[in-house]
């Protein structure tokens, strides 16, 4: 009897552990990933087409966060990010080559660092928390977006933090 109580405990614990780590390792990296506005000065024109011709949508500044939706040939039709690195509705073509991959952004928390986490999940026993960026910290790197979470880093330390504090940078 001992016997299988032990068998059933360990079988439940390997259950419960098993979608845990399974989605721990499925979500370490995914997501849309973040470029940025990178021209020399000033800003860049989003295009109705992949034109110079074409009707210019919005102007946009120096360092703006976009997701990148398709290339084709020297252009990128994108989405503009708002500041908080959400989804706007501004979409159009601007020329590829004023665009880089990642993000700057500067941490915006009331009153204490911004937790890195390693899943992008909010777990109430701070287990899956790798560490803390400091309060009013700037230059975080966002590398990917995924719902209400970025894949962040800062020094040595990098993984999911919230976008809620987060507000990009040049």
């Amino acid at each position: 009897m001992k016997r299988i109580l032990a068998i059933l405990l360990l079988t439940a614990l390997l259950v419960a552990a098993v979608p845990a780590v399974a989605f721990a390792s499925s979500t370490s990296t995914k997501g849309t990933t973040v470029y940025r506005v990178k021209t020399s000065g000033g800003n860049l024109n989003v295009r109705a087409k992949a034109s110079v011709t074409a009707k210019v949508v919005k102007s946009i500044k120096n360092g703006t966060p976009i997701i990148v939706l398709k290339n084709s040939g020297k252009w990128s039709k994108i989405r503009v990010l708002n500041s908080n690195f959400r989804n706007t509705s501004t979409t159009g073509w601007v020329y590829k080559k004023y665009t880089t991959k990642n993000a700057y952004a500067k941490v915006t928390t009331p009153v204490h660092g911004l937790n890195v986490r390693s899943t992008p999940v909010d777990y109430a026993d701070w287990h899956n928390v790798l560490g803390s960026i400091p309060k009013g910290s700037k230059k975080v790197l966002i590398k990917k977006v995924s719902g209400n979470w970025a894949y962040v880093t800062f020094g040595k330390l990098t993984g999911w933090s919230s976008l809620t504090y987060l507000k990009w940078q040049k």
